[in-house]
């Protein structure tokens, strides 16, 4: 088989930064949002009090990180072919469910989600999924949604490329649940739209372990626990440059 050698390949920059800006306009990146919406709300208070009274949290946001919200949004548009939800407002907070399927007698609804991790983790492994979708839920009056999660990875194995695997997950909650986690998000509320960030509490900061590692807003805020962690890190640093030296041959 003959393969075509070009005379040149060249990274074309006028074209990446044509498809950047097109795609910052359609995502809205760089535009705050008005109001108080769900994704305000589920995360940590005091990262998410950060980003909303400073404008780098809208100007800054990386080309690397806005083509993963990108593999996202192509999901929901090309998954969700039923009725999309429409944005409606409850006690101050914004919410927009991604789509409703049609049932017998009602219709479900459903939050999709794209990950890179494993298909092997259940639900509960990413319990931020159903922390946004319980909201939901009780936003719209129902106990029961279906999670949609694909896992663009796979489960990992090593027999074979990544191959992507499409989990719909059926939850039911309870009314007591849904109105005990309605009242948190409250009061979560009201830390955000205080004047003053909120003060460092371990109960609710951060809400889920892995928000600390992706956290580009406790060095502003001094938070405790993302100092801590960068100190953990630098640690690891220092031991791994200095077995690197060790090992180094002497000229």
């Amino acid at each position: 088989m003959r393969i075509p050698t070009p005379k040149s390949i060249v990274f074309d920059e006028e074209v990446y930064s044509r498809i950047v800006n097109q795609t910052r306009q359609r995502l809205g990146i760089g535009k705050p949002r008005e109001g108080m919406h769900v994704s305000d709300v589920i995360y940590c208070p005091l990262k998410q009090w950060v980003r909303r009274n400073t404008v780098s949290a809208f100007d800054e946001t990386p080309d690397e990180q806005m083509f993963v919200w990108v593999i996202g949004r192509s999901h929901e548009d090309l998954l969700g072919t039923v009725f999309h939800g429409e944005a409606q407002e409850v006690d101050g907070i914004i919410g927009t469910p991604d789509w409703y399927e049609p049932e017998e007698g009602d219709s479900l609804l459903v939050e999709c989600k794209s990950t890179r991790s494993s298909a092997r983790k259940e639900l509960m492994d990413m319990a931020h999924y159903v922390a946004q979708a319980a909201a939901y839920c009780r936003m719209t009056g129902r106990l029961e949604c279906c999670v949609v999660v694909l896992h663009i990875m796979g489960d990992y194995s090593r027999d074979h490329p990544p191959q992507a695997v499409l989990k719909p997950w059926r939850v039911r909650f309870t009314q007591d649940e849904l109105d005990l986690w309605w009242l948190e998000l409250q009061d979560r509320k009201a830390l955000l739209e205080d004047k003053k960030p909120p003060e460092f509490a371990p109960a609710i900061m951060p809400c889920y372990e892995w928000e600390c590692s992706y956290c580009s807003e406790g060095g502003v805020a001094d938070c405790p626990r993302w100092l801590e962690l960068q100190a953990v890190t630098a640690a690891k640093a220092a031991k791994k440059e200095a077995k690197n030296a060790r090992t180094q041959p002497i000229e």
